[in-house]
């Protein structure tokens, strides 16, 4: 499954896109400010700011 995830600041309107490879999974952090990206052996932390 392909995980694509999208971060929009509510206060500007700006958005960071990440566009995941196949059969990765995605998480938001708890504090919305990161987005985690796990693929096979691979971590990927994206800042959503």
């Amino acid at each position: 499954m392909k995980s694509d995830q999208v971060a929009i600041d509510l206060e500007t309107g700006k958005y960071t896109t990440f566009d995941a490879r196949k059969d990765s999974d995605a998480e938001i952090s708890d504090n919305g400010e990161f987005i985690y990206v796990f693929e096979k052996d691979k971590v990927t932390k994206a800042k959503t700011r």
